[in-house]
């Protein structure tokens, strides 16, 4: 799985200063390409290790309003030493970043994602006094641009001092008459004479569809790029990871594989070290060979290439042996990752050799939450170049706390090649984590109905162990329009379950719901519905958790019998409430139920002190609370109100303690047993159907100010009454329910 993202920053701990200069701060291009600039200015005499551009979109969105994907470039400007007519300088654009808009018009109102580019290589055309333009290649209102820079103070991995840019435009491709390779051949550079190392960068989009082959933008097509007649290279100009976007769901085609781009994306640069292919001081020349291609529709649906292509010189790298972390990839709460994250199996981070040396290994630290530094020396199959980049796996998976928190893992790249790291600046990084979910594992169950075309697209899921990366069940090759469902009992331990859709349509898409239908996926443990999978998920989705023992309270569910109580003398029962399991239990909220609310049933403490977002018992915690019961005036009837009970219970989140209470004025009635009683369905529509424990005498409802309202009744059986709700108007309502010796007053709310 590949992601859009060309560096995703972590939380990186520098102790040097970190330059924040803004480009533009929440302003919205036209209905029309345009363009916004700015004077950016960087302190002379001073270092930079990393320059990052920063770009951040958000809403109010809508139609017409951030609604399509459009081109967005920017450019660093540089003095030509020429004037136009009016003597006015002529600056040359150097493109520095590419993005594609999102497909935006209906995402929420407070919705935003941050893109960020590292162009620490463009660091020299950054002066005190550098115009910055931000091009947007749109015909309709754009969603509210932010863009800013931050700068790093430090020794960058190399110093790039001067660049040549060979091509920079649209082009048409597969016109006859108009070749492109008129455009992209035969381009000449002379390599400086100090340059020690030479990079080819080269960035070209796809654009137009409808003609041949849907080109250029949905055309899948491999260049050649050939640099002094000699070095030839393969450019296969193809996305077929947008469906793995982390900005979705769009509204639009946006998981389609395209020429280079996806919606809601960076555009990736294709480069080269070329320093062994060219001469310090001669003349180079480059040749960008597009694969041959002949649109028979151009004049309807012309087809083109956006392309840049630039010679990049730079010395050798400051560092001999320099290795830096560019990401955390699991586990992390960073918006970019959130494909793969929650996580909870093992950490991965991503390590740049940014030094002269190749990498064969290097030695890493890491901690989670502050706890033991563990070591980890990772040995490379092929040694790393410079700028190479290796995904990396710590031995250690993510470990549960007892109770939930946002987490932290610490990596830091300690030794390379068995010598200390040179790199003291970004070889350390801090990513902050959530856990994953835990489920009992005795009755999970994956319910998948397919649509109409499962074999076609590939549809096909799989559910793995972690732990020891076992494959504990799949399903693929499926029938069309079929409900498969898999029980399975699980072990203790850390789970991936992966649903895959290589055609990107993911399970249920508007754009191809007339013609393939929609599907369903969820998963259930101990009857409760955890994951769902959202049908516009592209090419597929992950979702990790894991096994283990889930919350659940003990607490005594008997009536808390307060006896024959006189007034102005209070009566107090005190309640333990424990954690039934290892697993740390969440008291959310207590209050006492009652209808009327006067009853005089009230909760006189908790120890200790339940605060407003709760409280979490380990196993060894106990909450008390002491209940009390003063009866407001003399009566001849019992009293009953509940304990309500909210916490994070997995089967029952929300529990109902009965509790009982006389005066000595009431005589003649003996209580062998609690009166149960349940009322369903809650909310209510048509009907409601009273159940008691013993023979009911009598119902009515009642509004919340006392109004009696009548309503047919059915005795179903003695202790059985349905009442018919369909004349009740939307709202809360009572039944008093009548036995023998007592009665009790049980809310209910009527819907539509």
């Amino acid at each position: 799985m590949r992601y859009g993202v060309l560096l995703a920053l972590c939380a990186y701990s520098v102790i040097a200063d970190t330059l924040r200069i803004p480009i533009i701060t929440q302003e919205r291009f036209p209905g029309q390409p345009s363009e916004k600039r700015a004077i950016v200015g960087l302190p002379p005499g001073r270092s930079f290790a990393r320059l990052t551009l920063f770009t951040r979109l958000n809403c109010p969105c809508g139609p017409g309003l951030g609604e399509w994907d459009y081109t967005v470039r920017f450019f660093a400007t540089r003095p030509t030493g020429q004037r136009d007519s009016t003597g006015a300088p002529i600056l040359e654009r150097i493109e520095i970043a590419r993005f594609i808009t999102p497909y935006a018009a209906n995402r929420p109102s407070n919705w935003q994602w941050t893109w960020q580019w590292d162009i620490t290589d463009y660091r020299f055309l950054f002066t005190d006094s550098t115009e910055v333009v931000v091009a947007y290649q749109g015909w309709t209102h754009s969603a509210l641009f932010t863009v800013w820079l931050e700068a790093i103070e430090g020794v960058p991995p190399y110093e790039v001092f001067a660049l040549d840019q060979v091509i920079d435009g649209s082009f048409p491709y597969g016109n006859p008459a108009d070749p492109i390779d008129r455009y992209t051949t035969g381009k000449q550079f002379r390599v400086p004479a100090d340059a020690q190392i030479v990079k080819l960068r080269i960035t070209t989009t796809g654009h137009g569809f409808g003609g041949t082959d849907n080109a250029a933008e949905f055309a899948d097509k491999t260049h050649t790029v050939v640099v002094n007649t000699t070095a030839t290279y393969a450019h296969r100009l193809w996305r077929d990871d947008c469906g793995w976007n982390p900005v979705y769901p769009q509204d639009g085609t946006w998981p389609l594989a395209r020429a280079g781009w996806c919606p809601g994306d960076v555009v990736r640069p294709w480069e080269r070290w070329i320093t062994g292919v060219v001469t310090p001081g001669a003349v180079g020349r480059l040749d960008y060979r597009m694969q041959p291609f002949v649109n028979e529709q151009f004049s309807a649906h012309p087809s083109s290439y956006l392309i840049t292509a630039q010679l990049l010189y730079a010395r050798t790298p400051a560092m001999q042996r320099r290795a830096m972390l560019a990401a955390i990839e699991t586990p992390t709460d960073d918006p970019m990752m959130r494909r793969l994250n929650p996580s909870c199996g093992k950490p991965a981070v991503i390590v740049r050799n940014a030094g002269r040396d190749s990498i064969a290994s290097v030695l890493i630290e890491y901690a989670f939450d502050g706890g033991p530094v563990q070591s980890f020396r990772w040995q490379a199959l092929q040694p790393l170049a410079l700028d190479q980049q290796a995904r990396i796996e710590l031995p250690t998976h993510v470990v549960p706390l007892d109770t939930p928190a946002v987490r932290r893992l610490d990596v830091s790249i300690r030794k390379v090649n068995d010598q200390p790291n040179e790199e003291t600046l970004l070889s350390n990084a801090v990513a902050r984590f959530s856990d994953v979910p835990t489920l009992p594992g005795d009755s999970v169950v994956v319910y998948f109905k397919t649509n109409r075309s499962a074999r076609e697209q590939g549809l096909a899921w799989t559910l793995r162990r972690l732990d020891d990366d076992s494959l504990i069940a799949e399903r693929r090759n499926l029938d069309d329009e079929t409900t498969d469902i898999v029980a399975l009992a699980l072990e203790d331990g850390c789970y991936q379950f992966r649903f895959d859709n290589p055609a990107g349509y993911g399970l249920a898409w508007w754009a191809t719901a007339q013609q393939l239908g929609g599907g369903a996926l969820w998963i259930s443990a101990r009857g409760k519905r955890v994951f769902t999978l959202e049908g516009d998920c592209g090419n597929g989705y992950i979702y990790n958790f894991r096994i283990g023992a889930v919350p659940q309270i003990n607490v005594p569910r008997d009536t808390v019998d307060f006896g024959a109580t006189p007034v102005g003398v209070p009566v107090y029962r005190r309640l333990v409430i424990k954690p039934a399991t290892g697993a740390a239990l969440q008291i959310k909220q207590l209050q006492v139920s009652s209808f009327p609310a006067n009853l005089g049933f009230r909760i006189a403490s908790i120890e200790p002190m339940l605060p407003p977002e709760g409280i979490w018992l380990r196993s060894t915690d106990s909450l008390t609370v002491m209940l009390e019961y003063s009866p407001p005036q003399e009566e001849t009837r019992v009293r009953t109100a509940a304990l309500v009970v909210n916490s994070n219970d997995y089967d029952e989140p929300s529990i109902r303690i009965p509790m009982r209470g006389t005066t000595p004025t009431v005589t003649g009635v003996e209580y062998h047993q609690a009166v149960e009683w349940s009322i369903a369905p809650i909310p209510a529509r048509e009907r409601v159907i009273v159940k008691a424990s013993v023979p009911i005498e009598g119902c009515r409802i009642v509004t919340l100010d006392g109004r009696q309202i009548a309503v047919p009744q059915v005795v179903l059986d003695r202790g059985t009454v349905e009442l018919d709700c369909s004349e009740l108007s939307v709202g809360v309502y009572a039944v008093i329910v009548r036995w023998a010796g007592g009665q009790q007053a049980v809310p209910f709310i009527v819907v539509r």
